[in-house]
């Protein structure tokens, strides 16, 4: 097995995120939880993270700010929105605009940490086909 997943969880509900902390953490995940998401974006901007999960309605963050910020970090960094029913057409479009995928509350145990790897290995295949062309490049080119 590789090196373990950064995982970046951003959740104002609580109880939400301590259960997004265990499950991720109980599937071999190195979870960095924020409640706030002011603290989430200085974690976001320091650190090196393989997949970030948040709620839509994160407080200071407002709607599609989460995925703005996280293209701007790194446009290949998976974002898995966290979606209530009155947020759901705004996940649906957060996902049009880029993000991974979204996952509707309350979600079922396992859903998450399913995604996680789902993303975690999407990202994997392309860092792998990235580095073959690169290859292959370097091949051609001599």
């Amino acid at each position: 097995m590789g090196k373990q997943a950064n995982v970046l969880v951003i959740e104002n509900d609580v109880m939400a995120l301590e259960a997004l902390r265990l499950e991720l953490g109980n599937n071999g995940v190195v979870v960095e939880a924020h409640a706030d998401a002011a603290e989430a974006f200085r974690a976001l901007a320091g650190g090196r993270f393989d997949v970030v999960v948040s709620a839509l309605t994160v407080p200071r963050a407002g709607g599609l700010g989460v995925l703005n910020r996280v293209q701007q970090c790194d446009p290949a960094l998976p974002l898995i929105v966290l979606a209530d029913h009155a947020s759901e057409p705004a996940a649906l479009e957060a996902v049009k605009r880029g993000a991974f995928d979204y996952v509707r509350k309350p979600f079922p145990r396992g859903r998450v940490a399913a995604l996680v790897a789902r993303a975690l290995e999407v990202r994997r295949l392309r860092e792998e086909v990235k580095r073959l062309r690169a290859e292959r490049e370097g091949q051609t080119s001599m």
